[in-house]
């Protein structure tokens, strides 16, 4: 069985720990943010689970988000940059490559990743992968503060750790005055301050217009997205 470090990803190791660390890669293109950010929180325990911390693509869609609210994991070139030793053009082009198929095979000892980068690649929702094996419940559970079988409070941790606001200063102004129905200290709050200081809305919907091409939009360049738009 795969002796777990209950790495927590993020939480700083300086400069002689980072000569050892290993990283995980999270982005995603091909798909909307929404995707990759319901497969986050699987790909974040495999992160724990590996002892791995977390950097974000720059030219990926949560490379984008990031750009636009404060996010808790760096980008990738920002740590090259200070660990150019360690963070290599080779261990680029070497880097691993790990699907939920390989988060079951990794903690069950099937498969080991020894590259200093693993790519975490991946669009649905595989949230509790790890259920239903003692270690890594566990581990979980030690990592989040939450119940060892509690998925959504697991799922809950690792995109709190992600997504940590504010909003960027220059976008604030803007963002409050595009929405309404919604108190101004709250707006304020929500774009202004860490997500964690700011007050929660109870609930929220979201409705979109989706041409029926959509689902088999294979990029921006797709020319048949035209035949929906068009005729609107």
């Amino acid at each position: 069985m795969l002796s777990l470090s209950r790495n927590q990803p993020g939480a700083g190791n300086g400069t002689l720990v980072a000569e050892r660390q290993k990283y995980m890669l999270v982005g995603g293109a091909g798909a909307g943010i929404g995707n990759f950010l319901v497969f986050f929180p699987a790909a974040y325990y495999f992160a724990v689970f590996g002892g791995r911390d977390v950097l974000v693509i720059d030219d990926s869609l949560i490379g984008e988000l990031c750009s636009v609210l404060h996010c808790g994991f760096p980008k990738y070139q920002s740590v090259a940059a200070a660990y150019p030793g360690v963070l290599t053009a080779e261990a680029f082009r070497t880097m691993g490559h790990a699907k939920a198929y390989d988060f079951h095979r990794f903690v069950g000892g099937m498969v080991t990743y020894d590259q200093t980068l693993v790519q975490a690649d991946g669009y649905k929702y595989m949230s509790g992968w790890y259920m239903d094996r003692a270690h890594t419940e566990a581990c979980a559970a030690v990592v989040s503060g939450c119940h060892g079988r509690d998925v959504g409070c697991h799922d809950r941790h690792a995109l709190q750790r992600l997504v940590r606001g504010p909003f960027a200063p220059a976008r604030v102004a803007s963002e409050e005055a595009r929405i309404i129905g919604v108190p101004r200290n709250l707006k304020h709050a929500v774009l202004a301050l860490p997500h964690s200081y700011a007050p929660r809305l109870d609930a929220a919907v979201h409705l979109r217009c989706q041409f029926r091409h959509f689902e088999q939009l294979v990029g921006p360049d797709d020319g048949a997205r035209w035949l929906e738009v068009r005729p609107i």
